[in-house]
């Protein structure tokens, strides 16, 4: 599947500018923030994600410790780790990756790390 194709369910923690620029590049995105689930656990959008096929943009570590120890079901996980947590470098991180990774395999899960002069990508399948 295409990753421009994926839709996605954007954690809590994710900036709502980050939010609106990933709907400008055409991404379908469920927001936490704008349907009241900013609360909500973590294993409760994983089975919201898993329900409507959409795949959780985070920063938070929570989601690959589910996903890759614990061998939690998940449709696929976009975790951002920025050094200084700018929306901005989360963009640069978002759009290097979509340069990158053209094609995804759900269940899966995508850690994208660094500065925004050096980003690195690692693209993890699950079982």
């Amino acid at each position: 599947m295409r990753l421009r194709d994926c839709h996605l369910l954007a954690d809590q923690n994710l900036h709502v500018g980050v939010v609106a620029w990933l709907r400008a590049e055409g991404f379908d995105v469920l927001s936490t923030r704008d349907v009241g689930l900013g609360r909500a656990t973590d294993t409760l959008l994983i089975d919201i994600s898993l329900a409507q096929q959409r795949v959780i943009v985070t920063h938070d570590l929570d989601f690959g410790e589910l996903a890759v120890r614990t061998r939690r079901s998940v449709h696929g996980v976009i975790l951002l780790r920025s050094v200084s947590g700018d929306p901005h470098d989360t963009i640069v991180q978002l759009t290097t990756l979509l340069a990158s990774v053209e094609t995804v395999q759900p269940p899966f899960m995508v850690t994208v790390r660094g500065t925004p002069s050096q980003v690195v990508i690692r693209v993890r399948q699950l079982p």
